[in-house]
């Protein structure tokens, strides 16, 4: 079976070489190697040159945009998507995977994935997905468990996805816009009829994590979360399962409270305080872990003040894994 892997490039001479290198050795695949380049201004074009890729150049558009340009432009039956800072460490992990998709005829496969951070040039801990999440492939019960035992893996990566689905259902990327992914995956989710999740830390995902809080997350990026938050939620309310409704709302009122902790610098004024009041109803769905303990204290501390004790919390989350 042929696999289609899109990378979007931008400014990654660094990595790129490593991604390509991982990518080729993936042994008893044939896989197509697509590169969209997103008007990098480094060397990265003339290394990707040198390797038996499709390189396609285009006006700087962001990630989502060259992901959709690269799905427009692949041929294998299935389709992964690798950033071009990372890289694969298992040579048979795409054999693997697509050998599960055609055994059990699956939409997507998710495999797991481990930090590397770039600032401490240090592997973190592999992200391992809790072992009754193996037990089932029917895309409801595998989302409500996933939600239950804490897990939203929004990114595109670390999943190989039949390109007939995601044609099909139109499965492409918001583009000029952040945040994207939690919308994307929702969609992915509802559309699903079978997955499977695989325990396999492939993938490994390079994170310069940053310690600033207000320092990384501008009015900008607060935005666009909320609108991208708005239109998921909007999403889901059209959602005809009940039970998918519900496991999504509460996976909605995680990514909810991330927003409320980094909007902190931004509450005071009067038109995101009321955008992100309209979304305060994900309170009511507390299956994601912890979440229904914020949900209490928020009804009694409100919104403002619940914001800035998020916004301690994710500071020092961040101060830890420096």
């Amino acid at each position: 079976m042929k696999l289609s892997v899109i990378i979007p490039l931008y400014n990654a001479e660094i990595y790129i070489k490593e991604a390509l290198d991982s990518l080729l050795a993936q042994k008893g695949i044939d896989i197509e190697i697509i590169v969209v380049d997103d008007e990098s201004q480094d060397n990265s074009a003339e290394i990707v040159k040198k390797y038996p890729v499709h390189y396609y150049k285009k006006t700087n558009g962001g990630a989502s945009s060259a992901r959709n340009y690269g799905l427009k432009h692949a041929s294998g039956k299935y389709i992964m998507f690798l950033d071009a800072d990372d890289y694969l460490k298992d040579e048979y992990i795409c054999k693997n995977c697509i050998e599960k998709c055609e055994k059990d005829n699956l939409d997507f496969v998710m495999f797991t994935y481990q930090y590397y951070n770039t600032r401490t040039n240090k592997y973190g801990a592999s992200v391992n997905y809790p072992k009754i999440l193996e037990e089932d492939t029917d895309a409801i019960i595998l989302t409500e468990k996933m939600v239950s035992c804490g897990i939203f893996p929004a990114s595109p990566c670390f999943k190989i996805i039949k390109r007939s689905f995601l044609l099909d259902n139109k499965l492409m990327f918001e583009e000029g816009t952040t945040s994207e992914d939690i919308e994307w995956f929702t969609r992915l989710l509802i559309y699903a009829k079978k997955f499977k999740v695989v325990n396999n830390d492939a993938y490994i995902y390079r994170k310069g994590i940053s310690t600033s809080v207000t320092g990384s997350f501008t009015e900008w990026k607060c935005w666009n979360f909320i609108n991208v938050m708005h239109k998921t939620c909007n999403l889901v309310l059209q959602c005809k399962n009940s039970r998918m409704r519900k496991v999504l709302y509460s996976a909605l009122c995680y990514e909810y409270y991330i927003l409320l902790g980094n909007s902190k610098a931004f509450i005071h004024d009067k038109t995101v305080l009321k955008k992100l009041k309209s979304l305060w109803f994900l309170h009511n769905y507390t299956v994601f872990p912890r979440t229904k303990y914020l949900s209490i204290l928020g009804k009694l501390i409100g919104i403002k003040n619940l914001s800035r004790i998020l916004a301690y919390i994710i500071e020092h989350h961040s101060k830890s894994h420096k």
